[in-house]
């Protein structure tokens, strides 16, 4: 039996064991198809029930704190053996669930990141104490979780997690926050940065330049170029002597293209490539010329509109850290579809902040004076 939600999937391999996939960022309420609840991971492991061994497959960047002591509560309950893998990153909440197993297993380019738990409050002066004093609790809860697998003092712990710390898979093991390392898992390219699994890392993310694919090619942009322009699939762990021998057997000479415009006898102008006529234009030079001044008005009209709209997505996705004039200096010159593909990128990338940030209730009032806050606001 198996029961497939879009993130998060549970799967019976036969009658004595079974996995679960949590790949997603973790919420108290089910916002966008890729949050992970507590109730996914409840109706996931029902289908589990019978499972005495249980592979849990975590990729994710966390989130909320409650919903993340929820699961992990589950996981603990369930009396399955527990196995995890970190198929990629366990970030924040994602790590603390991550402690539920018997025994965790870290590819060696994977990554690990805790950090104290953050949240929002709105009011005076003794509601902001108050909301310091649940972080604080928070803390305790989740250095209580890590604690029963770190092999420092809980002040060395603590120093980690102020200092929002990522640790590679050595160094995860060197603390004994997991039990072994495994191979490293193959990493794409996209047009962000790159992908483990589902999961997918900007390219001006922190953590981008931690993961470098080993093997002589390291730049994971020249990969996707080559892919694009020749059509060669090469691995990360490939030889460049490998890769050139493949590129070479796909390659090609671009046909030559000698564009020109001549005068014709008629009055007339053709546009031609070497001696192939392209294209013809009967209009006299005068009324040519005004017809492509109105076009490249039109053209420039439109790429302005364009431009517009993906600053404002920037803004939105990147917040106070956007730096609005440098990129409309890079946008002169890209294409319009170029822009409206980054403007995109920038639309995703503000839903995801939406998602990870506070998210209102509501019991929430509006007052001048003070605003009622709900424990599910902590996020981590």
């Amino acid at each position: 039996m198996s029961k497939t939600l879009k993130y998060i999937t549970a799967k019976a391999k036969n009658k004595d064991k079974g996995e679960l996939m949590i790949y997603g960022d973790i919420s108290d309420v089910k916002w966008y198809e890729e949050d992970v609840t507590p109730k996914d991971i409840d109706t996931a492991l029902k289908d589990l029930t019978d499972c005495k061994e249980i592979d849990i497959y975590i990729n994710s960047y966390g989130g909320s704190v409650f919903a993340g002591l929820a699961i992990v509560s589950m996981l603990e309950r369930c009396t399955a053996t527990k196995t995890v893998y970190i198929d990629g990153i366990a970030a924040s909440m994602g790590s603390v669930i991550a402690m539920a197993g018997d025994k965790i297993i870290m590819p060696e380019n994977a990554l690990m990141m805790i950090h104290k738990p953050s949240g929002c409050a709105f009011g005076n002066a003794d509601d902001m104490r108050k909301q310091a004093d649940m972080l604080d609790k928070a803390e305790d809860t989740l250095c209580s979780l890590y604690m029963k697998r770190f092999n420092k003092s809980e002040t060395e712990l603590k120093d980690l997690l102020k200092a929002e710390t990522w640790l590679n898979s050595d160094e995860a093991l060197s603390y004994g926050l997991i039990d072994s390392v495994s191979d490293a898992l193959e990493m794409v390219a996209s047009a962000k940065g790159l992908v483990f699994n589902k999961l997918e890392i900007d390219k001006e993310n922190p953590i981008y330049n931690k993961l470098k694919p080993k093997g002589d090619i390291t730049n994971l942009e020249i990969l996707a170029t080559i892919k694009k322009q020749f059509g060669v699939d090469i691995k990360s762990d490939e030889t460049l002597e490998n890769a050139l021998t493949a590129i070479s057997k796909n390659y090609k000479e671009p046909e030559k293209v000698d564009i020109k415009i001549v005068d014709n006898e008629d009055g007339s102008k053709s546009v031609m490539n070497g001696e192939v006529e392209i294209k013809k234009f009967d209009m006299p030079k005068a009324e040519m010329d005004a017809e492509l001044t109105e076009k490249a008005k039109q053209f420039d009209e439109i790429k302005k509109s364009t431009v517009d709209e993906a600053l404002k997505n920037g803004i939105k996705a990147k917040g106070e850290t956007f730096d609005n004039d440098r990129w409309s200096k890079i946008f002169n010159g890209f294409s319009i579809a170029e822009i409206k593909a980054q403007s995109d990128e920038w639309t995703e990338d503000a839903k995801l902040a939406l998602n990870a940030g506070v998210r209102k209730t509501e019991n929430q009032v509006s007052t001048t004076t003070k605003k009622v806050f709900d424990i599910n606001d902590f996020k981590l």
